[in-house]
């Protein structure tokens, strides 16, 4: 069963005919395994967009497909010209973060080694806030960013736009790992012992990549909770963003748990027909219940 097959399937189960994959993935499903490979474009496109989230599509497909698909396999060209060489990084760290987090379903189809992130983030720097949020950013998500942040104060800090560039030992352009300058994550609270990571979509904006890009940026913050990427000691001085009290509790070592928020009203299609049942396999992982402590949750923008 390829593309076209798989989508007249997932048609019939949403009773949705607008469902369609990404023409630039190859998707088979074959022996109860969803092989997935990538083109040379979707491993070095931004990874909200559809060529490139393969977690979203992995889990997306697994949820709604569950007695078709019971493992799922990553691959793609590792001996390609890779142009864009700091996506092509940040690929691979999500390939090894995703497989590594759902190792019981999850295969690496390259078998390409993984040696490169696991002996390289100790020495792997991540980026702060060196202003405040521009208050005159009038983009839609801007706007619902301030607003939702406002009319939420049962956190005990919430706040915006909180950096997650990584670099090799300092901070510099010469030295980035992956794409920096908008990679930033659109809110973060704390309260109590855990940090929550939200992930802000506008309605229109409605995309499987919304799981890859939450993904992604839990999967940092964990790295940085856990001491395997650390903040420059020039860090300590930042207050901008509330990001001191956020370094503060790093320090301490007070978050003891991170959830990842989907944040939006209108989902892409395959994730809102069985949403409950998307998150419970997102969540259904021994690596993120005993030894990460991260869990996923979605919660409509308007509540």
């Amino acid at each position: 069963m390829r593309n076209d097959e798989i989508v007249q399937k997932l048609r019939e189960i949403t009773k949705n005919g607008n469902i369609s994959l990404s023409s630039s993935i190859s998707f088979q499903i074959k022996d109860e395994i969803l092989f997935i490979e990538l083109s040379d474009e979707g491993v070095c496109a931004n990874m909200q967009a559809n060529e490139s989230a393969f977690e979203g599509w992995a889990l997306c497909l697994k949820a709604c497909l569950p007695d078709l698909i019971k493992k799922v396999s990553i691959s793609w060209d590792p001996l390609s010209e890779k142009k864009e060489e700091l996506h092509y990084k940040r690929f691979l760290y999500r390939v090894w973060k995703f497989a590594e987090t759902y190792k019981e379903w999850v295969e690496n189809g390259t078998l390409y080694s993984f040696d490169y992130c696991k002996e390289s983030t100790e020495k792997w720097i991540i980026n702060f806030p060196c202003n405040d949020a521009s208050v005159d950013v009038e983009s839609d998500e801007a706007i619902l960013e301030r607003d939702y942040i406002t009319n939420h104060i049962e956190y005990d800090v919430i706040n915006q736009q909180l950096p997650v560039g990584v670099f090799d030992g300092s901070i510099s352009k010469k030295n980035s790992i992956m794409p920096r300058g908008k990679s930033q994550i659109d809110i973060w609270a704390l309260k109590n012992d855990t940090l929550y990571i939200f992930e802000l979509k506008k309605d229109s904006n409605k995309m499987v990549g919304i799981i890859s890009e939450l993904m992604y940026y839990v999967n940092i913050m964990n790295d940085v909770k856990n001491g395997r990427i650390n903040y420059p000691q020039e860090a300590s001085k930042s207050k901008y963003r509330d990001f001191d009290k956020l370094y503060s509790a790093f320090l301490n070592g007070t978050i003891k748990h991170i959830e990842g928020v989907f944040l939006t009203d209108e989902l892409h299609p395959l994730i809102l027909h069985d949403v409950i049942n998307l998150i419970n396999l997102m969540n259904d992982s021994y690596q993120l219940r005993t030894e990460d402590h991260i869990s996923y949750s979605y919660k409509p923008y308007s509540e």
